[in-house]
């Protein structure tokens, strides 16, 4: 698919997304680009596509995780192992590719399972979590962390967002729930939960597979740039090489740690899978044959520096070309605001309001279809969102608790 600009392609393949039944991996070049067409395609699909991303900082330095990352890569896994026939929709970007992941045996082995109903035993449970490398503490606030206070179990997996809390009669589980770590309070309930450990640590023991090796057959690869996706591979492959032997030297030539091949992809490994699945490429670099190309005769939005009666030009310009003219603003009222100071310069123009935030603009030629976005009118940047994401800094400790007194001052984190 080439031509393509601004947030065309989130457009395109939120289009396709809906009207096949087949599921998507979507790799963008790096982080940032991923996590902006994550945003786009949320916002044009109105559901949750996550994004995959690399779970430490160097090889081999384990230390160096990122806990929230871990745990994002551990849902993606248990989501495509829970799935039943729904498409599933994935981002990620080339270096997160490059790492391998736990093998589905080890996976399923080390993922614990729990249903209302069932029976459980609170001695069994703290040891098998402890030994899974979950923390025991007051309350939980992050992934890998299990409380135990009477008949109520606390647990937040590595597999989900949200801690679970789990109520017992005895030894029957009677209710789940997920719950707001910061707030402490319940948010949905559920009928069973799946734990799963942090399989970063598990990786230390257990052998690893390719993350292309979890995805359904039928999956259709968008890939921004597949020749930079293989050349990223090689290098972080080189990079985990020369880890691997400067640390087999210092050791003496005794190997403390796994071959570089046993858990990174090479660049011919990763080409090899791609290729086994239907692709589309979108970016501005075709590496391979195709068997069809789209080309869409596009132009990005331009720059009107604020300038109200030449952005009212245009737009007029293009509306009695028999265009639809839309402008993409999240704020209701500034949609608001927009269509006021057009009807004020241009009566007879009319604009379509798009209730979403976009990365960029878009004037598509092939479909008559004018996008604007109301960060780029104002020439404001604009940074996609993230997920919250919870830490013990965050946290109140009983000790902590424990210490406060009628009459002392206290800070809240909204209202001040």
């Amino acid at each position: 698919v080439q031509g393509i600009k601004g947030s065309m392609d989130a457009v395109i393949a939120a289009a396709v997304s809906k009207n096949t039944r087949t599921s998507g991996l979507y790799i963008l070049k790096d982080r940032e680009q991923a996590a902006y067409f994550q945003n786009d395609l949320q916002y044009l699909t109105g559901r949750d596509v996550p994004l995959y991303p690399i779970s430490y900082k160097k090889p081999y330095q384990y230390q160096e995780t990122e806990n929230a990352n871990v745990l994002m890569r551990a849902e993606i896994m248990n989501r495509i192992l829970q799935r039943k026939q729904e498409a599933l929709h994935i981002i990620t970007y080339s270096e997160a590719l490059a790492e391998k992941v736990i093998s589905k045996k080890s996976l399923i082995a080390t993922t614990i399972n729990l249903q209302v109903g069932s029976q459980l035993n609170l001695n069994t449970i703290n040891s098998q979590l402890q030994e899974y490398g979950f923390e025991r503490t007051d309350f939980v606030f992050e992934a890998g962390q299990f409380s135990i206070r009477g008949g109520i179990l606390d647990i937040f997996s590595y597999a989900k967002e949200l801690p679970y809390r789990l109520e017992l009669l005895g030894s029957e589980i009677e209710s789940i729930r997920s719950f707001d770590p910061a707030s402490q309070l319940s948010v949905e309930k559920i009928n069973q939960a799946s734990i799963l450990p942090n399989i970063q640590t598990s990786l230390t023991r257990e052998s690893r597979q390719s993350f292309f090796e979890f995805l359904p057959k039928d999956t259709t690869i968008w890939i921004q740039d597949l020749k930079d996706t293989i050349e990223v591979c090689h290098h972080s492959f080189q990079k985990a090489s020369k880890s691997y032997h400067d640390k087999l030297e210092a050791s003496d030539g005794t190997a403390v740690i796994s071959e570089p091949s046993g858990l990174f992809e090479t660049g011919a490994s990763i080409e090899q899978q791609i290729s086994e699945f239907s692709r589309i490429q979108f970016g501005n670099r075709i590496y391979d044959e195709v068997a069809e190309t789209l080309v869409y005769e596009a132009e990005p939005q331009p720059s009107f520096h604020k300038n109200f009666d030449l952005i009212t030009e245009q737009l007029g310009q293009f509306y009695h070309k028999q265009y639809k003219c839309i402008i993409a603003a999240d704020a209701p009222a500034q949609l608001e605001r927009l269509r006021s100071i057009f009807e004020e310069l241009d009566p007879g123009l009319e604009i379509e309001g798009l209730p979403i935030s976009l990365k960029a603009g878009f004037i598509d030629h092939h479909t008559r279809v004018l996008c604007f976005t109301d960060h780029q009118l104002f020439d404001r940047f604009h940074k996609y969102k993230t997920q919250p994401q919870f830490s013990k800094s965050k946290a109140l400790t009983l000790k902590e608790l424990s210490t406060l007194n009628v009459g002392d001052f206290v800070v809240h984190i909204d209202y001040g």
